[in-house]
């Protein structure tokens, strides 16, 4: 598996912008004071970019992948999955939608992301079980070069 192309950085980006601990979350009615923030680690397990015309990420060009999530900055306590597609839409931008499955239930985000290996953003858009109704954002800050491992910091509004 080759993890040092402009798509698979792109996508562990993409995976990174998909973690939730197993903790429990409360979910209020929307107000200033039902904020909650979560800080989690991701490493990338797989990668896979389709690529018919074998002349790099060019638009329609597609890429999946998967992701462990976890609770410390050791990757020692694993507490979740992540599972990504994505299409790549211009040079620099890949739109993806990732599923983290957690236990308790799972949690949909959704967005652009970027090719490059740099810090990004992506909308929470709902989720199941204990996270039905979630919203908010997530922000996503690679730790090595190839975007593999990352730091995610992920806000709740609801």
């Amino acid at each position: 598996m080759q993890r040092r192309s402009t798509a698979g950085a792109a996508l562990a980006v993409a995976f990174a912008a998909l973690v939730l601990a197993t903790t429990g979350v409360a979910f209020g009615n929307g107000g200033h004071n039902d904020r909650h923030r979560l800080v989690l680690y991701e490493r990338q397990t797989s990668f896979q970019l389709v690529d018919p015309g074998q002349d790099g990420p060019t638009p329609g060009d597609q890429a999946a992948g998967t992701s462990d999530l976890f609770r410390d900055a050791h990757f020692m306590h694993k507490v979740g999955s992540v599972v990504i597609a994505c299409t790549v839409v211009t040079p620099d931008e890949l739109e993806c939608g990732a599923t983290g499955h957690l236990r308790g239930g799972d949690v949909q985000v959704n967005g652009a992301v970027p090719t490059a290996t740099k810090p990004a953003a992506l909308a929470i858009t709902g989720g199941t079980g204990r996270f039905r109704g979630a919203n908010g954002e997530i922000r996503t800050t690679p730790l090595n070069a190839d975007g593999s491992d990352s730091r995610d910091v992920l806000i709740f509004t609801r």
